[in-house]
């Protein structure tokens, strides 16, 4: 496995200290990671404006009481001074009394609920925490871009730029004002960051899983593809050595599986712990007969503004329609396409290749972007291709009718794309100056 970190070496003593390629890479990068994080900062405040600040909840309070984030503050206000009914799984009665409901249903972070509740009730002022937690999850993103760039690239350049393309995404930014949960987006950078660098051990993948679980459905189901990429791929498969207590504990239990199986078998588990003790399973949950054209997406919506540029305005759709994750990306692709053709972008042979089993790992994507595109493609105001049909199979009926907003599904494609692409264009930019 390569690590993300710089390499350290063993004196004498046999205590660690930093190399030399260390020590050169915090001298290069130090002002760079600083200027990043000050420009992260300062598009986080932009989002936010004076909402930033925990403690003011006027933010959160309209008169009407609509939109997503006033309802996930009154959901945690609501967590807050409910008396306690459940920890395990966490459940409230303050909306629905005297019937408990699973935390998760007020979309207000479950895990950081769960944590920060506490804190809420020493502290008595009612505050909001959404806000930071977007400022972590920015900065963090950030920051694994900045580290992906350059192990990739070894140009400060390259790696700066990374960092800033997915610090302030435009999946990521959009959503921080619409609904804070799925703005973490972190964690899906982070599980493709792990593919970059082929972590195979079990534990940081589980650690992510349960994390994601903790925040949103729709970011742990987004993993689930990339962890049966890590699954699948050979480059990933874990090593006998590291299997080692895992494989004395299946023997003891009397199981004879491969550290493959065995993986997966585990880390199955995990996922499903991670959602019966969140309240996943708990409660009756109704969807809707048909979505209709909930589930639809609007192919334009790659090229879409969605009302964040001052020079471009939002394009005109055939309504309702889901853009999750798609603004831009068909620009960035427009852009990026010719400019590696024009660097004279292929891959040499014997080059790794920035994602483990490309194959592999592309066609699960492709699978994802068009699982995605939802069940009626637009083009405008044109209908394109209906798939309603599938609504009806029994094998994805209830899939259809349980996610509304199937665009979320593309946010792997998003930043993979993102990362392959930037990568690729300061690798072979670096190739042709030197």
């Amino acid at each position: 496995m390569t690590s993300f970190y710089p390499p350290t070496l063993r004196d004498k003593d046999g205590e660690r200290h930093l190399s030399p390629s260390a020590k050169r890479w915090l001298r290069v990068t130090g002002l760079d990671l600083a200027f990043l994080l000050v420009l992260l900062v300062l598009g986080w405040l932009w989002i936010w404006g004076p909402c930033w600040n925990p403690w003011r909840i006027s933010c959160f309070l309209r008169p009407d009481g609509h939109g997503d984030p006033v309802q996930h503050f009154l959901g945690w206000r609501a967590y807050v001074l409910a008396p306690p009914v459940s920890l395990v799984p966490p459940l409230f009665n303050r909306w629905t009394w005297p019937e408990p409901i699973p935390l998760l249903f007020a979309d207000v972070i479950p895990l950081a609920a769960i944590l920060l509740r506490p804190l809420q009730q020493l502290v008595g002022q009612p505050f909001q925490y959404f806000s930071l937690l977007s400022l972590i999850s920015i900065l963090a993103t950030g920051l694994v871009g900045h580290r992906i760039g350059w192990k990739a690239t070894h140009s400060r350049s390259g790696a700066f730029s990374l960092g800033l393309a997915l610090g302030l995404a435009p999946p990521m930014v959009l959503r921080i004002s619409a609904h804070e949960a799925l703005s973490l987006q972190v964690l899906v950078v982070s599980a493709l960051a792990f593919l970059i660098v082929r972590e195979s051990r079990f534990w940081p993948w589980a650690l992510l899983l349960g994390l994601a679980a903790g925040v949103h459905a729709y970011l742990a189901l987004s993993l689930l593809p990339l962890v049966v990429i890590r699954l699948l791929s050979h480059e990933c498969a874990p090593s006998p050595l590291a299997c080692g207590s895992r494989r004395v504990l299946a023997m003891r239990l009397g199981w004879k599986l491969s550290p493959r199986l065995l993986d997966a078998l585990l880390l199955a588990l995990t996922f499903a712990a991670a959602c019966w003790l969140l309240g996943y399973t708990s409660g009756d949950v109704e969807s809707a007969p048909d979505w209709g054209e909930n589930w639809s997406a609007n192919l334009l919506s790659f090229f879409d503004s969605a009302n964040t540029s001052p020079i471009a305005p939002p394009l005109g759709r055939h309504m309702p329609f889901q853009s999750e994750g798609f603004s831009y990306l068909g620009l960035f692709v427009i852009v990026a396409t010719p400019l590696v053709h024009l660097l004279g972008g292929k891959r040499q042979r014997g080059t790794p290749s920035l994602f483990p089993s490309p194959t592999l790992f592309w066609g699960v994507l492709a699978l994802m972007v068009v699982f995605a595109w939802g069940a009626r493609w637009y083009v405008g105001p044109h209908l394109l291709l209906n798939l309603d049909v599938l609504k009806r199979l029994p094998l994805t009926a209830s899939v259809y009718l349980s996610l509304r907003a199937t665009g979320r599904f593309i946010w792997p494609a998003y930043y993979a794309i993102t990362i392959w692409t930037i990568v690729h264009v300061w690798t072979l930019f670096r190739a042709r100056v030197h």
